[in-house]
């Protein structure tokens, strides 16, 4: 019992400190800790977009779904074991929730990265269909 009190303590010392909290009592009822949980929450908000890399299997690596707000790329194609080209590799900014199997829904090996903002680079230039958007 001994142990949980000081879990449920140090819980809330952590939540606390999470959420900017200066007046923290030792205070562990439910409803406070749920608060606390609550605003340290409000800190991990996230960012609007998700840059993705992944492989698709189709030959036809285009999105199944077009939309000039969400640019992509093919960044090169992975090689078979008998060294032939083999699926391709993409890049891909969609905002924050989208899912990229509504895109391409023969992703696998999906990484991503959460970000506040597209970034065009030389290797990965704004497209000319691309079309900005104040709205994501």
């Amino acid at each position: 019992m001994k142990i949980i009190k000081q879990t449920q303590m140090f819980l809330l010392i952590i939540c606390s400190v999470l959420a900017g909290i200066d007046d923290f009592t030792c205070d562990p009822k439910w409803d406070k800790t749920k608060s606390l949980w609550q605003n340290a929450g409000k800190l991990a908000e996230k960012k609007p977009w998700v840059r993705y890399w992944f492989y698709t299997k189709s030959e036809d690596y285009r999105p199944i779904i077009f939309n000039p707000k969400y640019p992509w790329w093919c960044t090169g194609f992975a090689i078979t074991d008998d060294y032939k080209t083999g699926d391709a590799i993409i890049v891909a900014y969609l905002p924050n929730g989208e899912n990229p199997f509504k895109y391409w829904p023969d992703a696998y090996s999906i990484d991503s990265e959460e970000c506040e903002k597209i970034e065009f680079t030389s290797r990965f230039p704004k497209p000319d269909y691309f079309v900005e958007s104040e709205e994501i």
